[in-house]
């Protein structure tokens, strides 16, 4: 996500404001709020969110924010299957998958990959770093960054959409294994560039063990559901799933937190981005090389 377009270009964002001291704020069931501001926040999917927006919505959000991806996954599978039936369509498909993401999360993400790319590429100390990443405009390196990283998702999405049913499975847990990873940043284990700032509302909410929780459901889930399909190959198809999203986000939160001096909205969209694309890369590595 970015802290530019997901903090001021949604419902949810537009009722972040703090309630007055003599109000109490009225919130409904942690797990019914979560989603419903996951899902309004950071999708164009209509959904009635939380009334404002603090740290406790936060990280309410950030810990169901995965559900998103499982949201993304029926249009994805959709297309992808519609490559399967018709193979000539496989290139335009998988355009079209990685289209969907971007418009069905109003390109949020991206944005925040972009501003990332730029203040890494500038070797600018913590502080000028901030400055960067808080500039609207989008450099050449963003740029760059931006074009070859959804280039490299389209590639994949291109050859996973040849290997049958098990690469429609892959290609649609994509979106869902992005928003386990970028889960991590929010944890206590990081901290936020500023307090007062978008980072401040959700880095640093939520204990470690939801992302844990949320990587084993998802690495369990996708080995039953590839056994049917891939048989013995199931297990290592969804290990090397895991090992995808997790070694570029374990490499990618702690070189932010030190280049930025924290965490802020960019830096999840960037890990959101990144993460798809290498995920996505091993495993048509992965599905190539085994023949599934």
């Amino acid at each position: 996500m970015s802290g530019k377009a997901g903090h001021g270009h949604n419902s949810a964002a537009r009722c972040a404001a703090t309630p007055r001291s003599d109000e109490a704020p009225s919130r409904g069931p942690a797990l019914v709020e979560g989603v419903g501001t996951a899902i309004s926040w950071l999708s164009i999917i209509p959904c009635r969110g939380a009334h404002f927006f603090d740290r406790t919505t936060g990280g309410r959000a950030m810990a169901t924010m995965p559900v998103v991806g499982l949201i993304l996954a029926a249009p994805t599978a959709a297309l992808v299957a519609l490559a399967a039936a018709y193979p000539d369509l496989r290139l335009l498909a998988a355009v079209a998958v990685v289209s969907t993401w971007q418009l069905l999360t109003r390109g949020m993400h991206v944005d925040g990959l972009a501003d990332v790319g730029d203040a890494l590429g500038s070797y600018a100390p913590p502080q000028r770093a901030q400055e960067i990443l808080a500039d609207r405009y989008t450099g050449a390196l963003g740029a760059a960054t931006m074009v070859l990283t959804l280039a490299v998702q389209t590639a994949a999405v291109y050859v996973l959409s040849g290997c049958g049913a098990a690469g429609v499975a892959l290609i649609s847990a994509l979106p869902f294994g992005a928003r386990i990873a970028a889960t991590w940043g929010a944890t206590h284990s990081h901290r936020p560039q500023k307090t007062t700032g978008f980072g401040g509302l959700i880095v640093g909410t939520i204990a470690r063990w939801i992302p844990l929780l949320w990587a084993a459901v998802a690495t369990c889930a996708l080995w039953a559901i590839l056994f049917p399909i891939a048989g013995s190959m199931s297990p290592i198809i969804a290990v090397a799933t895991l090992v995808g999203f997790a070694l570029p986000a374990g490499f990618l939160w702690p070189v932010f937190d030190r280049r930025f001096g924290g965490l802020n909205g960019d830096c999840f969209g960037a890990v959101i981005e990144l993460s798809t694309a290498a995920a996505a890369t091993v495993l048509s590595i992965v599905c190539v090389v085994a023949g599934v």
